[in-house]
């Protein structure tokens, strides 16, 4: 789920999940006082249509007390001396705020209302004369009270009279109403902290936990620490930020790898270059100066003087062309003209021209052509001989037998042409030939002046024979050989 939609959802639960338990609180904690109310004075609520109306509530209890006023008047206990009776009836009347006042012979005879209630109310108290006075109930107002006053008439059996009134405050709770709105408050602050809790804790483990992660995990990277992996352990779109910044921090990671692999491998260039270069420059120094000094007296001499100088300056072109080489490799410039060339034709004259060279070194070349002559394929015939001559070079650089042998067979494999170069060398074990073509990769790491070459040749072969649409890869075993096979497309009729 994305966490904008996450977001709405949330919103709308912290609104209505609290609600929704206010409204349950309200509705068990308010029907528990309810039913204490009815119970404890014995009216009917009505649920909760009159609930927090106060007068309507008061009127309801004040109905019941009178009764019990009208039931003692009617047993006489209001004949004689009531004040104590008026004392005890007033004591449980207070219980619900109410009071009792009894006027008597023109006079008040008993008075329950506490002294801190405005005496006002007692001047608003009307004389009645008789019983055809009464009136049902009144509402009469305080400097802070408000009253509902029931008159109840009472005669003696002398023929006097008076008044018992009710006296009941409205602006007042019931305890059970006030234990009510604490209880309902109290509950409602523990749902609304709760839900604060939990919308902490929500916010945490899905917003600010992985904030913190990914801050952390930035500040290592700004301080130059690429190890500080982010796991996708989140939902949405963290996860989606999660795996970005992971693969952000990979591809830098590599990035800066290669980077420093590109700076050591360009060192180690230029040392085998440095160091392949010296040897030819000091041969052909020693070489020009045994021409200056007259060591080469005869004819011979100066003539094997001058052809060896010529040879090592070939061998400091040809170090030279790879280098060029290399750094074009490098920027993925190589020049490439393609043209149709005849495969059968092609390889009869490549081989021609490392016959001459390969005889010369004693070795023996075995050239099996297995292609039909109307067999066509776009290829670059430079580039594509570099990677012959290459191949044949690196075969009579690590040749460790008396005879040499090198065995050529090209022929067709559905839309490939299939070349293979095998020679009887010192070979590779399987393990060294899945590295072979990595740049700067050798087999021996000894370095001498005959081994030599620059670490680049097969690399450069790779690279030219994949952008021929190509592949290509060794086998062989130590001390028997090694066998290049090359795979080059055909051209499509």
């Amino acid at each position: 789920m994305k966490y904008s939609t996450r977001l709405k959802a949330s919103f709308i639960i912290i609104i209505l999940f609290p609600i929704l338990l206010i409204i349950m609180s309200h509705s068990m904690f308010g029907k528990s006082q309810i039913e204490a109310i009815e119970r404890n004075y014995g009216i009917n609520m009505n649920g909760y249509k009159n609930w927090f109306d106060t007068t309507m509530v008061m009127d309801k209890i004040s109905k019941e007390k009178e009764k019990t006023i009208q039931q003692a008047i009617s047993d006489g206990k209001f004949d004689n001396d009531y004040i104590s009776y008026a004392e005890k009836l007033n004591s449980e009347l207070e219980k619900v705020f109410s009071y009792l006042v009894v006027y008597d012979n023109e006079k008040f005879t008993y008075i329950g209302i506490p002294n801190e209630i405005s005496s006002e109310i007692l001047i608003e108290l009307p004389a009645i004369s008789g019983k055809n006075e009464l009136w049902g109930k009144a509402f009469l107002l305080g400097e802070t009270e408000k009253f509902l006053v029931y008159p109840n008439y009472l005669e003696h059996r002398d023929g006097t009279h008076g008044i018992i009134y009710l006296l009941a405050e409205t602006n007042r709770m019931l305890p059970e109403v006030k234990g009510y709105l604490m209880e309902f408050r109290f509950i409602s602050i523990i749902i609304i902290v709760l839900m604060l809790i939990c919308l902490a804790i929500w916010a945490n483990k899905c917003f600010f936990r992985p904030m913190r992660k990914l801050k952390r995990a930035t500040q290592r990277i700004s301080e130059g620490s690429l190890d500080c992996r982010v796991e996708e352990e989140y939902e949405g779109e963290f996860d989606g930020l999660c795996r970005d910044f992971e693969s952000m921090r990979i591809h830098l990671k590599d990035a800066i790898d290669d980077k420093m692999k590109y700076e050591n491998e360009t060192k180690e260039l230029i040392s085998n270059i440095s160091h392949d270069l010296k040897t030819p420059l000091t041969a052909i120094k020693g070489y020009v100066e045994g021409i200056m000094d007259g060591v080469a007296d005869t004819p011979e001499k100066m003539n094997r003087y001058i052809r060896t100088i010529y040879n090592k300056a070939n061998d400091m072109e040809k170090l030279i062309g790879e280098l060029t080489l290399y750094s074009k490799i490098d920027a993925n410039d190589i020049p490439y003209h393609f043209i149709k060339i005849n495969v059968k034709e092609y390889f009869d004259d490549c081989v021609e021209d490392v016959r001459t060279e390969l005889e010369s070194q004693n070795f023996v070349l075995s050239y099996f052509n297995y292609i039909k002559p109307e067999v066509c394929m776009m290829a670059d015939p430079e580039q594509l001989h570099r990677v012959i001559n290459n191949i044949i070079s690196n075969s009579l650089k690590y040749n460790n037998k008396e005879k040499g042998v090198i065995n050529i067979r090209v022929r067709e494999e559905k839309e490939y042409i299939h070349v293979e170069i095998e020679d009887n060398g010192k070979g590779v074990t399987p393990k060294e030939a899945e590295h072979i073509f990595e740049r700067f990769y050798r087999t021996d790491s000894s370095r001498n002046s005959h081994t030599g070459g620059s670490g680049i040749g097969l690399s450069i072969v790779k690279k030219i024979v994949e952008d021929h649409g190509g592949a290509i890869w060794a086998a062989g075993n130590k001390n028997v050989g090694l066998t290049m096979h090359m795979m080059l497309k055909k051209e499509n009729k």
